[in-house]
């Protein structure tokens, strides 16, 4: 893989205690969303302008939560709720987000258990489109809950980076992403691939 390089334009990222708006979601859909749509639609919600030609979510586990009660009520009842399958599969909140929104826009979730991170966001870097929002995110013990991108393939030079493959990157942390996507530190080491801000 060559290097590739991309532009920052927005930067977002939800721990799991904020108190998030989403006002603009009708009442009756707000109630069906548990911490993990909550979350995800509030990252791709502030990341979105009318530009964005693509969304791109990532997610090492997805809806936990709901994959657990599948599977109690499929071990209890011997059957599971067609509506709470549907809600647990990955792409489903990015469905949801589109309808929300109004648009059409074509949409992809990844999944590829530690490397989930940098397999979306290289996805979201070689995707033909100008601008893609990226969203990563996990509900799982961690504090931050998920980051949300807004890419572009062009940009002002502040908000550059450089993707490329490495030798000795160690594994994601969500909390060493956020710290160096603000700004603190000058690469980002994880798994085969570094990411630099380009000054």
């Amino acid at each position: 893989m060559n290097n590739l390089v991309f532009y920052m334009e927005k930067f977002v990222y939800s721990k799991r205690e904020d108190n998030l708006d989403l006002s603009f979601i009708p009442a009756n859909t707000r109630r069906r969303l548990n911490t993990f749509d909550r979350h995800v639609i509030f990252m791709l919600n502030s990341c979105f302008d009318e530009n964005c030609g693509n969304i791109i979510l990532s997610s090492r586990y997805g809806e936990f939560r709901r994959l657990f009660e599948l599977v109690d009520q499929h071990n209890e009842f011997n059957e599971s709720s067609p509506m709470m399958f549907s809600s647990s599969v990955h792409n489903h909140i990015l469905g949801q987000f589109t309808m929300l929104k109004q648009r059409t826009i074509p949409t992809l979730a990844v999944s590829a258990g530690e490397e989930s991170f940098i397999n979306g966001l290289v996805t979201a870097v070689t995707s033909p489109q100008k601008s893609v929002i990226y969203c990563y995110a996990d509900d799982v013990e961690n504090d931050i809950l998920g980051m949300g991108f807004r890419i572009a393939k062009t940009g002002i030079e502040e908000n550059k980076y450089l993707l490329k493959k490495s030798e000795n990157g160690k594994n994601f942390d969500t909390n060493d992403a956020v710290k160096f996507f603000e700004g603190k530190g000058g690469n980002l080491s994880l798994n085969n691939f570094c990411i630099e801000r380009v000054k």
